[in-house]
């Protein structure tokens, strides 16, 4: 079975699994209208299968015929790279901007782990997380699982390292027991992407492990119906299905960014990808940023172009679309929308060889410079349109009073904007500006794919600072021995009289 059918999806996650949701025990999926809402956005995967339209985007063949989903393809060029951006593209655009797929943020762990497995038992000479690893590969795209990435640890007191923590050291999630058959592990993980419609979640480690913290330098693949694992689901109003009206995207789906707690969880050996290899941890942690951060920019691509698109009708439906100043401010959006557009194709189609392994992965500069940009300016960007949009996304009546006959009549006289367009799409363009605006969308769009923080790092990590300071050397005419390959054997500068006789 290399292709699922949607019931098929469906009815593999009806083992049994723990979730907990707004107070009461959850053990089927399918039992709570927001938790299928929630379901929504590992469904589309597989029914993209049953349209023949995007057969040849989504799927991969085996030697033998076989389909599987191209996610599960290991990226071996450029236009690997782009084909899984624009498949991510594709489904952010039907999906209403949400990032989207049962294969998002487990695809880019399960990249990060291969990529990292290579390395490692190349570096010890102990050939076993890439026999290990391709096992788990395999069995990923014969069953067509569905994969969650787990990476962030709940922390506890941020100044203090994983195993100094005071209150307990579970705030990390960390490795208590070892046997012949396998680990145990304890610990908790916040916001875990689609965690609840998943086969397997894929733990990999938050941040660099000293020695002093090799019990947390752990990475291993768990399914979320193992004996010990709680789902805890976030917080979510109660929304009618299908109120598109109200609420344009959260009538469709919404995030399942569960907590994830592991209380002393069995993992066999073959399901163990890292184990105490604490100076490999950052190895893992950093592959798995170069794959998500592309994943994460194609979703950015998706909302960014809802923001720019709300802001565009909002200026029309208000008959300021010719306004200079609102103009402006369109200009603006555009050049935010565009630039991270551009960012992100220059990700893909320019990615790093690592000269080690051969392991290909999107070019960690731009990566990092596109989240960083998206990040930065997504409040600003918010601010513009919102602006655009005026005071009635605070104060907008509910379909509920618009469709009252009682009443409909006044509201589509006195809710009306510029003459010759519906008032009711007025309405639905506000709506749109307030679920955008919404909290949920400004704190992700900071802390989803790393913080800021982890961008600025990144960049003098990775960048060569010594380019930039050559640059500057061969400017003002300072020749200290130390030579960079781009400015070494350089031409002088031309000068007119000695060339030109």
């Amino acid at each position: 079975m290399a292709i699922r059918t949607p019931n098929e999806y469906v009815e593999s996650l009806k083992d049994g699994r723990r979730i907990y949701f707004d107070g009461k025990l959850y053990n089927d999926i399918t039992a709570h209208p927001t938790l299928l809402r929630g379901l929504q956005r590992g469904f589309i995967d597989y029914a993209m299968y049953q349209d023949s339209r995007y057969k040849d985007l989504i799927l991969a063949y085996e030697d033998d015929g076989e389909p599987y989903h191209i996610s599960f393809k290991p990226p071996e060029t450029a236009a690997d790279l782009v084909r899984r951006q624009e498949l991510q593209l594709l489904q952010s655009r039907i999906q209403g901007g949400r990032s989207s797929g049962a294969k998002f943020v487990g695809i880019d762990a399960l990249h990060a782990i291969t990529a990292s497995s290579r390395m490692i038992d190349k570096k010890s000479g102990v050939s076993k997380y890439v026999e290990r690893v391709e096992a788990f590969r395999k069995e990923c795209k014969k069953t067509d699982a569905a994969l969650a990435g787990g990476v962030t640890d709940v922390k506890g007191d941020r100044k203090l390292r994983p195993s100094k923590q005071k209150q307990h050291k579970d705030f990390y999630v960390r490795i208590v027991d070892e046997s012949k058959e396998g680990i145990w592990v304890t610990g908790c993980l916040a916001h875990i992407s689609h965690a609840t419609y998943v086969n397997y979640i894929i733990v990999v480690p938050s941040r660099a492990m000293p020695q002093e913290d090799k019990d947390y330098a752990v990475a291993f693949a768990v399914s979320p119906a193992a004996q010990g694992v709680t789902l805890i689901h976030p917080q979510r109003d109660f929304i009618e299905w299908g109120d598109y009206f109200d609420y344009p995207l959260a009538a469709y789906n919404v995030g399942a960014d569960c907590m994830v707690v592991f209380d002393n969880v069995f993992i066999p050996w073959e399901k163990v990808f890292l184990c105490r290899e604490w100076e490999f941890a950052p190895l893992v942690t950093y592959q798995f940023a170069n794959f998500h951060r592309l994943s994460g920019l194609s979703n950015k691509v998706g909302m960014v172009t809802l923001d720019v698109g709300a802001a565009l009708l909002m200026a029309e439906y208000n008959g300021l679309d010719k306004d200079p100043v609102i103009r402006d401010k369109l200009s603006w959006l555009v050049w935010y929308a565009e630039t991270i557009k551009a960012l992100a194709k220059a990700a893909a189609a320019n990615p790093t060889i690592d000269p080690t392994t051969g392991w290909l992965y999107p070019d960690r500069m731009m990566t990092n410079c596109a989240k960083f940009f998206g990040a930065d300016n997504h409040h600003q960007a918010m601010k513009v349109v919102q602006d655009i949009a005026g005071g009635l996304v605070a104060t907008v009546p509910s379909a509920k009073d618009y469709y009252n006959p009682d009443i409909h009549d006044m509201l589509e006289k006195y809710l009306a904007g510029k003459e010759g367009v519906s008032t009711e799409y007025r309405i639905r363009a506000i709506k749109l500006v307030k679920e955008l605006a919404g909290i949920e969308g400004q704190v992700a769009s900071i802390h989803a794919e790393g913080s800021l923080a982890a961008q600025k790092m990144t960049f003098l990590q990775i960048a060569d600072l010594e380019e930039y300071k050559a640059a500057a050397k061969w400017a003002c005419g300072i020749n200290d021995g130390k030579e960079h390959p781009l400015y070494k054997g350089l031409m002088d500068r031309p000068v007119y009289e000695k060339i030109i006789k």
